[in-house]
């Protein structure tokens, strides 16, 4: 398939599908930094987010 005039057909519509569907890294930021400041607020008060949070005291992970 190298050979021919597929793969680079190929690799040319995967890279205009990555083009069209890939989320700005701005945007991901954006987002990231939505969701922290709501999930503070969910922590910090009783119906102080949208987001359901549950306070938990797990300080370690699981050894066995």
């Amino acid at each position: 398939m190298k050979s021919s005039g597929k793969w680079s057909r190929a690799m040319a519509i995967l890279k205009e599908f990555e083009e069209k569907c890939g989320t700005p890294i701005p945007k991901l930021k954006q987002v990231a930094d939505a969701m922290t400041v709501e999930m503070h607020a969910g922590l910090a008060s009783e119906g102080g987010s949208k987001l359901k949070m549950i306070i938990s005291y797990v300080d370690n992970l699981p050894t066995g």
